[in-house]
């Protein structure tokens, strides 16, 4: 069955990034992608895995820089199994997402070698 993942990140430059990476590792995944937070969590589906950028324009655009965070929270009360690895380029603001359980943290500019390393470890 394939897993579902959802990419949910404001700027196209990393949504495209992130989803040729997932191709290019092989696997049979079903990959859903956002541009805010507002659409990811208006999605009903449960994924699997979740990659979600902290600093994005909140609720569709009018709230906070950290919508990542709010909705890595309000996922997580939808599902306690989904993993969630939040991708930033603000290594700064990954403490504040402990609360969310987050799987994993990838700097976006060392998103290549990171970003496979933590679909491995998933795999296991």
């Amino acid at each position: 069955m394939a897993k579902k993942i959802a990419i949910c990140d404001d700027e196209r430059f990393w949504r495209d990034k992130l989803t040729k990476i997932l191709k290019s590792v092989g696997g049979d995944y079903e990959i859903d992608v956002f541009a805010d937070d507002m659409a990811f969590l208006q999605s009903e589906t449960i994924f699997d895995i979740v990659f979600l950028d902290i600093e994005m324009p909140g609720f569709g655009g009018v709230g906070g820089d950290i919508a990542g965070i709010d909705a890595g929270r309000a996922f997580r009360a939808r599902s306690e199994e989904s993993l969630i690895i939040f991708v930033s380029t603000h290594d700064e603001l990954a403490i504040d997402t402990f609360g969310c359980r987050p799987f994993d943290f990838v700097k976006k500019n060392e998103i290549d070698i990171k970003f496979k390393k933590a679909l491995a470890a998933e795999r296991k």
